[in-house]
């Protein structure tokens, strides 16, 4: 019951800052509201990459996961890619083999594959707030630590809704973090370990749309 109730009023937090980020967007108006997905579909996208990582619990325990993506900006706004992520941290179960009764220590493993959509809806300077959001499918065991044997595997599926603030800086990258929720909408149940958790992400980006921009005014320069 305490861990449902945890649940309900993180996500309750969530829901709440996602109506304070719509709040902000109302107010400022620094990009247009009559936006719609098929006018921004219109613009040549440009390419993209980032390295993320989201640091959140696992059974209690703090943990990193660590986060490759690549994708294409439409007009600033929308972006939308695949990345690769993996958990980093050291987290360790007890693991039994029956024929023999032998109890060994074995490192938790988790990897996935998610296909990504970030919307920013607020722009104002160097700042930007977006709404980042990916859904994975990956495998998750454990690897003895003597054997480095892999038992226990099985597919996950995950949601991570999230809200990060992001700041340019020298013209071509940007830093940022945010905060989020890792929702397992299908977990290995033969872990004793518990992926659904809040967490909170840090992010490094290099700007290709900008980059993609001064080559093209080169370019035209030249010509």
């Amino acid at each position: 019951m305490f861990r449902r109730a945890m649940k309900t009023r993180l996500c309750l937090a969530l829901m709440m800052v996602a109506f304070g980020g719509v709040l902000i967007h109302t107010q400022a108006q620094t990009i247009a509201l009559s936006d719609s997905l098929a006018h921004i579909f219109r613009h040549r996208p440009v390419f993209t990459a980032k390295y993320d990582t989201r640091n959140t619990f696992i059974t209690g325990n703090r943990a990193s996961i660590w986060g490759i993506k690549a994708g294409f900006v439409f007009r600033k706004t929308l972006t939308i890619g695949v990345g690769f992520n993996w958990l980093w941290t050291d987290i360790r179960e007890e693991i039994r083999y029956p024929e023999t009764d032998r109890i060994d220590m074995a490192r938790v493993r988790l990897r996935y594959v998610a296909p990504f959509l970030d919307y920013t809806f607020y722009r104002k300077g160097p700042w930007e707030v977006t709404l980042p959001v990916q859904l994975g499918v990956g495998t998750s065991f454990v690897e003895s630590w003597r054997t480095s044997e892999k038992l226990k595997r099985d597919w996950v599926m995950l949601y991570e809704p999230a809200m990060s603030v992001e700041y340019r800086f020298l013209k071509y990258f940007a830093v940022g973090g945010g905060y989020g929720y890792r929702l397992m909408l299908h977990n290995n149940r033969q872990l004793s370990s518990r992926f659904t958790s809040p967490m909170y992400v840090l992010r490094f980006r290099i700007l290709f749309d900008e980059l993609y921009r001064l080559y093209q005014q080169k370019k035209a320069n030249d010509e």
